[in-house]
């Protein structure tokens, strides 16, 4: 066997993983598209909870979480923000407990606290011996499945990676139909010479991440392309006001 190009291989594998999650890693036999109208799970008292009867009138979060996830806390916390932003706006959140395969009284103290900690008003369930976890393939927690009104899958998002939180937050707005209304739009008037454009938005990430250097860098470039790009100038000026 050739190690070397084992590692290789190895290496390219971690390093696809790690720029984007594969939707497969956190269901792998759930899909974009999906039906899970029909699903039933149990409630905290131990009640059949059929998710049809909780979807929200626009869009529902469906988590997949346990206590022993850290991660798992960062988004029944963040889950419980969008609640309360916007259950008003038709969204509801279903928080179901993967823990163990047999749920004991105790898993269910656990879930309750965690659940007080992270200050949750939204729905708890329990998914008693696994089905759903096995049915699906739930191979990361927490995992995330975006649902549309009628119940149907419409973003998947695995495990609970920083870098990919916005994009969850955007597909939520998208679909409870705030996120056009926040987004201001450009003139269509707005028509920029050259790499201004490409110049000024790499520029934006670099501010955003606190290096100021490179942007001002970036905008030099942007202005050199297009020296009337209102954006680059305003941005460049509030860096340029911050330095001082």
């Amino acid at each position: 066997m050739n190690f070397k190009k084992v590692s290789l291989s190895l290496l390219i594998l971690l390093s696809l993983l790690i720029i984007r999650p594969s939707e497969s890693i956190a269901f792998r036999r759930l899909s974009v598209g999906d039906d899970l109208s029909a699903v039933v799970v149990n409630s905290m008292d131990k009640t059949a909870m059929p998710i049809a009867d909780y979807l929200g009138e626009k869009a529902t979060l469906l988590l997949f979480f346990a206590t022993w996830s850290p991660r798992s806390a960062e988004a029944l916390a963040d889950f419980e923000r969008y609640f309360e932003d916007w259950s008003d706006n038709g969204l509801n959140v279903i928080a179901i407990n993967v823990e163990h395969d047999t749920i004991t009284d105790v898993d269910r103290e656990l879930v309750l606290k965690a659940a007080q900690e992270a200050k949750v008003k939204y729905v708890l369930a329990v998914d008693e011996e696994l089905k759903l976890y096995n049915r699906y393939g739930v191979s990361a927690v927490p995992s995330t499945a975006l649902l549309d009104p009628r119940g149907k899958v419409t973003y998947i998002l695995p495990g609970y990676p920083g870098f990919l939180r916005d994009e969850l937050k955007e597909e939520v707005m998208d679909l409870i139909g705030i996120l056009q209304a926040e987004k201001k739009p450009t003139p269509k008037a707005a028509v920029y010479k050259g790499k201004s454009e490409r110049y000024y938005r790499m520029a934006l990430l670099f501010s955003k991440k606190g290096m100021t250097a490179r942007a001002l860098e970036t905008l030099d470039k942007a202005l050199i392309e297009d020296p009337e790009h209102m954006g680059a100038l305003e941005l460049k000026r509030t860096l340029e006001g911050n330095i001082k």
